[in-house]
């Protein structure tokens, strides 16, 4: 695994702060050096979550997957709204992690695609086989239509063995379908991703030619396209 350069914090609210008339809207907001953003979740009895995720460069490394709770709530807070602030984030967003009660803090690593999802019976799926960025936000999305291939693949080899064929033999072209079908679909999210990471974390000069390179692909069609092709299921 290669670090990326990028950090993502994650914040959550246990009450409703953001804008009434934003609780049905997902949010992205660009800033310099980062971009974030806000949504609105059902809570368990009936309640409701705003969430925050701020992804920003950092030179600093460390483990992946380290853990909620690292340093206590109040600092991480206090971190979050300095870097929201120093980014120059709007007032709904800094107000969403002033009043989050959790965060959460892991550096982005990039793994280049392997081939081998499987081996004998067993066959890997979703981010164990192709660990995804999450700058296109496609990481379950793909998991889903992994799910969904190795299913047809499974379903068409137990409609179609007989008794002349080797079971041990048929499962493994099935699981070796399966790995054709899904990996360069996945290989070419995994560049998307970084690619779109390293646009979306731009700073100073280069924030500005962000903003107005977004600006142009939005009015032309072609952010919207590359978005609705990595939604676009490959199976």
């Amino acid at each position: 695994p290669v670090y990326s350069g990028v950090r993502v914090l994650f914040a959550v609210a246990p009450a409703p702060v953001r804008p009434a008339d934003a609780r049905h809207t997902f949010h992205q907001w660009l800033g310099d050096g980062a971009y974030c953003l806000s949504a609105s979740y059902g809570a368990l009895g009936g309640g409701q979550s705003d969430v925050l995720a701020l992804c920003f460069k950092s030179e600093q490394a460390a483990r992946e997957n380290s853990g909620w709770d690292e340093q206590s709530a109040d600092e991480m807070r206090a971190a979050c709204v300095d870097r929201l602030a120093a980014a120059k984030f709007p007032r709904e967003v800094v107000d969403l992690a002033r009043n989050a009660a959790r965060f959460y803090e892991t550096p982005v690593y990039y793994r280049n695609p392997q081939l081998g999802w499987s081996k004998g019976g067993v066959v890997l799926a979703g981010d164990a086989a192709h660990a995804m960025p999450p700058f296109l936000g496609q990481g379950a999305n793909q998991a889903i239509c992994d799910a969904y291939c190795l299913a047809e693949r499974l379903k068409s080899l137990s409609s179609s063995s007989s008794a002349s064929s080797s079971s041990s033999s048929s499962l493994s072209a099935a699981l070796s379908s399966y790995e054709s079908a899904r990996f360069l679909p996945t290989a070419r999210l995994l560049l998307n991703s970084r690619v779109l990471g390293a646009i979306e974390t731009q700073a100073g000069v280069g924030a500005l030619a962000r903003d107005a390179f977004f600006f142009t692909t939005g009015k032309l069609g072609v952010a919207k396209a590359v978005f609705v092709d990595a939604a676009t299921p490959r199976v």
